[in-house]
């Protein structure tokens, strides 16, 4: 009889981390005072936290990122469990270890859930199997990764959290639901140093302009979030927007959008006051279809997490759910 897969949801804290760390960090070319800092730091036993959220046939994953003194983010994305060949971006130790695109096989066994990864060139990279004790209360994982003719193992456990402030939030407000993948592996040649790019969206739009108005049209029906109390559109121009933000203490900020239909962007500056934050952009690619996004942050890592952050947020605004 397979696992059953309800287990698995939930919100996870790391506990233990046992194995062939050492050899998997130089595995990943991590530098030995990264490694110290990370033994030291326990391999983020107590603050490493997994969100797991199994429906029909799929489960969507993200994991907590954190950069210190900037900010953190729980990044991911989902998986048919069928056994069928995936493309995700794993977030795994990140920033220690740079994100990477990967090909995932996972499916449901009477041992847990297993996933075999593999690098975009075909090659097997590591095979991990989750399982969940009887109780419901500690998700434990064992990792085998394979270095030519070497493999580490490497065993971790989580607890699941009780506490109320982090219940799991609806699969509609999951980032990793975005239907379509994104992708941390940029084309040559990019405007943007750091961002990230969907895969293919022609099954959704039938050109480069229609899939420009819808993200345009996300942006101008922005509703609060988070801190957020109330929002409201001011029309500039055919090409120019903004979304006037009030905060739950009063406080103001606000969207300035500026569309380019030629160039097929739109550039959105967050301001708080009369001073600029930071300016995100998205592109629309032709041939086939696709949305690149980057931002200004002054952080690389940061860059990067809020790309994948906002492309995901954007792309799970304007394509269909039932896709």
């Amino acid at each position: 009889m397979t696992a059953d897969p309800a287990k698995f949801n939930g919100v996870w804290i790391k506990d233990t981390t046992d194995g062939d760390m050492t050899d998997f960090l130089k595995f990943n070319n991590v530098g030995m005072l990264m490694r110290q800092a990370a033994w030291a730091f326990g391999y983020g036993k107590g603050v490493s936290r997994a969100r797991n959220v199994f429906a029909d046939g799929v489960m969507y994953e993200e994991v907590l990122v954190f950069i210190d003194k900037v900010g953190w983010w729980f990044l991911g994305g989902r998986s048919t469990l069928d056994g069928s060949r995936q493309k995700i971006a794993m977030f795994e130790g990140a920033p220690m270890i740079p994100p990477t695109m990967y090909w995932v096989e996972s499916r449901l066994t009477d041992t847990g859930l297993e996933s075999d990864l593999f690098t975009m060139g075909g090659e097997r990279h590591s095979r991990a199997v989750r399982s969940v004790s009887e109780d419901g209360n500690t998700l434990t994982t064992e990792i085998t990764i394979f270095d030519g003719d070497k493999e580490y193992k490497i065993k971790t456990t989580h607890n699941k959290s009780t506490e109320e402030t982090e219940t799991m939030p609806a699969l509609e407000d999951l980032t990793a639901s975005c239907p379509v993948v994104v992708s941390v592996d940029v084309p040559e040649g990019s405007t943007y140093k750091k961002s990230v790019i969907s895969e293919s969206l022609e099954e959704y739009f039938s050109s480069p302009e229609q899939c420009l108005d819808a993200v345009v049209k996300f942006f101008k029906e922005t509703q609060p979030q988070g801190d957020e109390k109330e929002t409201s559109l001011e029309e500039v121009s055919d090409t120019e927007f903004i979304v006037h933000i009030t905060n739950q203490d009063d406080s103001k900020a606000a969207k300035h959008s500026k569309v380019d239909r030629d160039e097929g962007t739109v550039t959105v500056t967050y301001k708080i006051g009369d001073d600029a934050h930071v300016d995100f952009f998205f592109r629309v690619h032709k041939d086939p279809v696709r949305v690149q996004v980057s931002n200004t942050f002054p952080n690389e890592d940061q860059i990067l997490f809020e790309s994948y952050m906002w492309a995901q947020k954007v792309l799970n605004g304007i394509l269909p759910r039932s896709k």
